[in-house]
């Protein structure tokens, strides 16, 4: 299937539907999430050497999961 591109910023629960639809990628899904998820993942990347690619979006989204099941955020 072929993926959409995506200008802006959209809810997460819109954005959840076109990743799980496989319309969007997993790095799309973070960077059009809002400005500050954005920057959280360029800041993450950059922290730990990373592209900015879909293997750093997984890791970004593993750690935001697990910091929220932790109760940071």
């Amino acid at each position: 299937m072929e993926q959409i591109n995506l200008k802006g910023y959209y809810r997460e629960d819109i954005l959840i539907g076109l990743f799980q639809e496989g319309k969007i990628s997993r790095c799309q899904l973070v960077c059009h999430h809002s400005p500050e998820r954005r920057q959280q993942f360029v800041d993450f990347c950059k922290e730990r050497y990373l592209q900015q690619d879909e293997a750093a979006a997984e890791q970004f989204a593993d750690e935001l999961m697990k910091l929220e099941q932790e109760g940071e955020i």
